[in-house]
């Protein structure tokens, strides 16, 4: 079965990422967490073994154009305070994924409100995505789509979805006619449909920490000059889930290390994480493995059954 149809099975599900969102289990995407305090101590975990070089074929394209490159000059386009902008290949496709927290979205949305805010989910994410392809030229020549993935103030999960750069018009604000004829031709993967003002959750229990504690604690496992490393939190109908992403050769052993640095600070996350993905790149961003932990092994740190449940979900 080809990696597209695999995607389709779990839209429903998890919130893709398109190029890189190649589950064939219904992981899921989204999340919510208010600031709290760091817990006091968290365990050490050696840290992640640096990439070794590989010499599987990678995918070069037309130009110079070079993707980490650009990623990283992307970032000063992106006006939201929390987001994740990382590349990914797969099956011939070059995914932009970018994930950010829309302070503008009501995470208290009625059922009445959900279209509203649906659409302004989508209208964000359409200029968005215009703006980072009219900033540099590299993006249209690298990518074959922009991925981007939305979630409110809580991490409740709105939008995913694909759009090819070279539909996107050159307007410094897209209008109502050319979001309208965007949204028609996007791809989208994931979709709102339940309200959020019943998923009012109890107030975080002492000593838990929020996502923005905790996404400082995981990179410390990782070194700043690995430019395609990313993790997000996504809560949506399927549960409360951990995207992460990192460059390295797709063995074992160095995979099991990386999760296992990722899971040691998800000790007091709240809301409590249900589920971890993991994707493997290589250097120039194919995807070489994705994987996923779920359940009580996720925070029970147990470390052993976590090696021992996870599940490989994609490995060419």
């Amino acid at each position: 079965m080809s990696l597209r149809k695999l995607e389709s099975l779990i839209v429903s599900t998890v919130f893709l990422l398109f190029g890189c969102s190649l589950l064939t289990r219904p992981p899921t995407p989204l999340p919510t967490a208010p600031p709290t305090p760091v817990p006091t101590e968290s365990p050490t975990a050696t840290a992640s073994p640096e990439p070794a070089p590989t010499e599987q074929p990678t995918p070069a394209p037309s130009t110079a154009c070079d993707p980490n490159e650009v990623v990283v000059e992307l970032h000063n386009e992106v006006p939201f305070v929390e987001f994740v902008l990382r590349h990914n290949y797969a099956e011939g496709i070059r995914s932009l994924v970018l994930w950010y927290v829309d302070p503008d979205l009501d995470p208290l949305a009625s059922a009445e409100a959900l279209e509203a805010n649906l659409d302004l989910a989508f209208e964000h994410a359409l200029n968005l995505s215009a703006q980072l392809n009219r900033s540099d030229l590299c993006v249209g020549e690298l990518f074959d789509g922009i991925n981007p993935i939305v979630v409110d103030a809580d991490y409740n999960g709105w939008l995913s979805g694909l759009i090819d750069p070279a539909m996107l018009p050159d307007s410094p604000m897209l209008s109502p006619a050319e979001i309208g004829a965007l949204r028609a031709n996007m791809q989208v993967n994931y979709s709102r449909t339940v309200p959020t003002d019943s998923l009012v959750r109890p107030p975080a229990p002492e000593g838990s920490c929020s996502w923005q504690d905790t996404v400082p604690r995981i990179h410390q496992h990782f070194s700043p000059e690995r430019t395609n490393v990313g993790f997000y939190f996504v809560i949506d109908e399927g549960g409360v889930n951990i995207w992460s992403q990192w460059d390295g050769p797709p063995v074992a052993g160095i995979t099991m290390a990386s999760m296992l640095n990722v899971l040691i600070e998800l000790d007091c996350l709240y809301p409590v994480p249900t589920r971890l993905i993991v994707i493997v790149v290589e250097d120039a961003g194919v995807v070489s493995l994705i994987g996923m932990v779920e359940g009580e092994v996720v925070t029970s740190g147990d470390f052993a059954a976590a090696i021992e449940q996870f599940q490989v979900l994609y490995a060419p």
